[in-house]
């Protein structure tokens, strides 16, 4: 399965790895994980459909070179840097500039007590209204992840409370507000974006 992730080049002078080794950096692990694909300032969410320790493959939402330099984050303690070996059909193929090890990567991180683990999370500042029963306010979002937003609220909103949230562009979401704090308002969505929704949604 590497030479889904890279190309070859002819036979190299440099002595055979041990069969233990071959076998470690063939074997792929099939998963399907949202991750957050780095382009120089750019940050973009794609889907992870399986890793190796050579690299990965997956379904990206923007358009990609081989050769490009990008980075992908399953974990935010853990970015993977590597190179587009190959691109068609909304898929790719990346090599990881070192070998890792996938156990390590797919573990969820360690997490300090009271934390909980968070979905990847963009940045982003768009207008957003707010409809919580008859009454309708402003916010500007702060960053946003398939399961929910973080916004700056025109007035604040009670902790709890069930709201319609109408993203400047897109369609609108139902949540409800995790909690209030220093002009700032969390919401978690009833149903997560797709994340092929959320990022064309990013690019528009």
């Amino acid at each position: 399965m590497a030479g889904q992730y890279r190309e070859t080049s002819g036979q190299s002078s440099s002595p055979a790895a041990p069969e233990s080794e071959k076998r470690a950096q063939t074997r792929t692990s099939a998963v399907l994980r949202v991750g957050v694909l780095i382009r120089g300032d750019s940050r973009q969410l794609c889907l992870v459909r399986d890793i190796a320790a050579g690299g990965l493959m997956v379904r990206l939402f923007c358009e990609v070179e081989p050769g490009e330099p990008v980075t992908i984050e399953l974990r935010a303690d853990r970015p993977l840097a590597g190179r587009i070996a190959w691109s068609r059909d909304g898929h790719a193929g990346i090599q990881f500039d070192q070998p890792v090890e996938v156990a390590d990567i797919l573990a969820p991180p360690p997490l300090r007590p009271g934390w909980r683990a968070r979905m990847p999370r963009l940045a982003v500042d768009r207008l957003a209204m707010i409809r919580a029963g008859s009454d309708i306010s402003f916010a500007s979002t702060r960053d946003i992840s398939q399961g929910g937003v973080r916004v700056i609220c025109e007035r604040p909103i009670e902790k709890g409370t069930a709201i319609v949230l109408t993203l400047e562009g897109f369609r609108p979401l139902d949540g409800v507000v995790r909690w209030t704090r220093d002009g700032y308002c969390a919401i978690s969505f009833d149903r997560m974006i797709p994340p092929g929704d959320l990022s064309r949604w990013l690019a528009s």
